[in-house]
């Protein structure tokens, strides 16, 4: 297990999913780092700088087998120099200004590693709107949803673990951590 809280508590998510939330919230309160480059020459060289409001931000897009895109970012600088190949400009930011500035994007965090997370756009709404990757469901007393009696009826395909097993992650990967195992 290394040493870096974000990947401890995403490690201890993958094992026991009561970890889960305490996941969540150390990723909402974590700096990650992405690849790509602002529009301010000054703030793409080394070093720690401040990227002004209005700047422009342009993130690499990685695409998953099915051709779909996803923005890969990363816990700790180390998981994002094992992904690439070539020496590359890469940004650092708090994951919550990343959700911010991509929503809508799928973004994947740790790809290439030995725990990694797929975060889709439903799920990047409700961490920033709770905290946590879903938000509550509500319904008037009268409703009664189909899987209300018992387990769910279906396997989400989000879950199918496709992905996952084609370029070796653990199958929860693919998708993302199951928000149940009820």
């Amino acid at each position: 297990m290394t040493d870096i809280p974000l990947v401890q508590a995403l490690e201890r998510a993958a094992q026991e999913p009561a970890q889960r939330p305490a996941f969540y919230r150390a990723l909402m309160k974590a700096d990650v780092f992405v690849i790509g480059h602002t529009d301010q020459p000054d703030l793409n060289a080394h070093g720690h700088h401040t990227i002004p409001a209005g700047a422009n931000v342009s993130l690499v897009n990685w695409e998953k087998a099915d051709g779909t895109p996803v923005i890969p970012f990363f816990s700790h600088l180390e998981a994002l120099q094992r992904a690439i190949d070539d020496e590359t400009s890469y940004l650092s930011l708090p994951a919550r200004s990343l959700f911010e500035l991509t929503r809508g994007a799928t973004l994947f965090l740790n790809p290439k590693s030995d725990h990694g997370k797929e975060f889709v756009p439903h799920e990047i709404e409700a961490l920033l709107d709770t905290g946590m990757n879903q938000k509550a469901a509500t319904r008037g007393s009268g409703e009664r949803n189909a899987g209300d009696a018992g387990a769910a009826s279906a396997v989400p395909h989000s879950h199918d673990g496709r992905i996952a097993a084609a370029v070796g992650w653990p199958p929860w990967c693919e998708s993302g951590l199951p928000v149940s195992d009820a």
